[in-house]
């Protein structure tokens, strides 16, 4: 499985995909796990989220591995993103939300991320 594979199964959303997704999670080659993992957290957000109508609409039409987060706050949407304890869903969430933003101050935090 080549570690885009991960990623482009939990863009497609189908919970069919969640057993392999699962094996590989825990793949030795990082790339391959952390894109699993993000398609697995990508298909949790979507089966338990009443978020859905709230996301913040993608100024890119593209299919993010994560949604934007609901917070706003550069500061605090900065310091998630370069949280390394907290899970790779939730930074990407942080990520993406500094993206949309898009002012001087979340393009400035994206490029500090670590």
């Amino acid at each position: 499985m080549h570690f885009i594979s991960g990623e482009a199964l939990g863009a497609i959303a189908s919970p069919d995909v969640k057993e392999i997704l699962e094996e590989y999670a825990e793949d030795p080659v990082i790339e391959v796990a952390e894109t699993c993992q993000l398609a697995l957290g990508r298909l949790k957000w979507l089966a338990e989220s009443v978020e859905l109508e709230k996301v913040s609409e993608n100024p890119y039409a593209c299919v993010d591995p994560a949604p934007p987060s609901q917070e706003n706050d550069v500061t605090v949407l900065k310091q998630m993103l370069q949280n390394e304890s907290l899970n790779l869903f939730d930074r990407y969430r942080a990520m993406f939300s500094l993206r949309n933003l898009n002012t001087p101050e979340s393009i400035l935090a994206l490029c500090e991320g670590t």
